[in-house]
C-alpha cells in the first residue's frame, strides 16, 4: 500500500518545483524587461537635449530664428522639465506610475513629431516645451517605478546604477549621433532620433502576473497563509493575484 501512495504522489511532488522555477524565471525576466525600458527612457532624455544642442546652428539657419529666440529652444524644454519635475512625480502617485509613465511617453513621441514637422519658430519652441513636460513626468515616474519595482538591496543599487549611467551614455552618444544626422540628412531628423531608443511599450505584467498565480496554487496548500506583496506589484502582479482571489471569493 506503501508503494502505491508513493507512486501516485511521485509525479504530483515534482510540480511544485517545477512551478517555483517557472514563477522565478519569470520575475526574472519581467525585472529585466522594467529595467531595459526605463533605462531607455533616461536616455531618450539625454540623447533628446544633446542632440538638438548640436543643431542649434542648423535650426536657427532652417526656420529663421533670431539670436535672442534660438534659445528659447533650449530655455522652453529646460524651464518646463525643471518647473514639472515634482509634480511628475506626485502624479504618478496620485494616478498610478505605470499610466502616467505610459502616457508622458506618448506626448513626448508626438512633442518630438510636432518639433521635427516644424514650419516656423512657435511652432518649434511649442513642441519643445511640451516635449520637457512629457519628458519631466517621464523621468519622474521611471525613478519611482526602479524603487518600487526593485527589491531593496544590491538588485535595486544595479538598477539605479544603471539608470544613472544612462546620463553619460547619452550625452557621449547624441554629440556623435547628433552630428551624422545634422550633416547627413538633416535638423529634423534628429527631433525623431531619440524616440527610437524606446521601446514601443513597456513590458506586460499580465503573463507573469499569471504565471506567478498559478505557480503560487500549484505550491500553496488549502491551508497555506497568504503570502506578502511581491516587489514587482508596481507592475501589477500583486493586484491582479488579489483581484482575482477576491472574485473566485465572491
Amino acid at each position: 500500500m506503501t508503494g502505491i501512495t508513493t507512486a501516485v504522489r511521485g509525479p504530483s511532488a515534482v510540480r511544485p518545483n517545477v512551478a517555483v522555477g517557472d514563477a522565478a524565471s519569470n520575475k526574472r525576466n519581467s525585472l529585466l524587461g522594467a529595467l531595459l525600458l526605463l533605462a531607455a527612457v533616461q536616455l531618450m532624455v539625454v540623447l533628446d537635449t544633446t542632440i538638438v544642442n548640436v543643431a542649434l546652428p542648423s535650426i536657427q539657419r532652417g526656420l529663421g530664428f533670431s539670436i535672442g529666440g534660438i534659445a528659447w529652444v533650449v530655455n522652453g524644454y529646460a524651464l518646463t522639465f525643471g518647473a514639472l519635475l515634482l509634480l511628475g512625480g506626485r502624479s504618478g502617485d496620485l494616478l498610478g506610475r505605470r499610466n502616467v509613465f505610459i502616457g508622458s511617453l506618448a506626448v513626448f513621441a508626438l512633442a518630438s513629431t510636432l518639433g521635427g514637422l516644424a514650419s516656423g519658430p512657435a511652432m518649434l519652441v511649442a513642441g519643445r516645451v511640451l516635449q520637457g513636460a512629457a519628458a519631466a513626468f517621464a523621468q519622474a515616474t521611471a525613478l519611482s517605478l526602479i524603487v518600487s519595482t526593485f527589491p531593496a538591496g544590491a538588485a535595486r543599487n544595479r538598477a539605479v546604477g544603471v539608470f544613472a549611467a544612462m546620463e553619460g551614455l547619452g550625452a557621449a552618444a547624441g554629440l556623435l549621433l547628433g552630428g551624422v544626422l545634422v550633416n547627413s540628412l538633416g535638423w529634423r531628423w534628429g527631433r525623431h532620433a531619440s524616440i527610437s531608443a524606446v521601446p514601443p511599450a513597456p513590458p506586460s505584467a499580465s503573463a507573469s502576473s499569471s504565471s506567478a498565480c498559478r505557480a503560487r496554487r500549484n505550491t500553496a496548500g488549502p491551508t497555506s497563509q497568504p503570502s506578502a506583496p511581491s516587489p514587482s506589484a508596481s507592475w501589477g502582479c500583486s493586484s491582479s493575484c488579489g483581484s482575482r482571489r477576491a472574485a473566485r471569493n465572491r
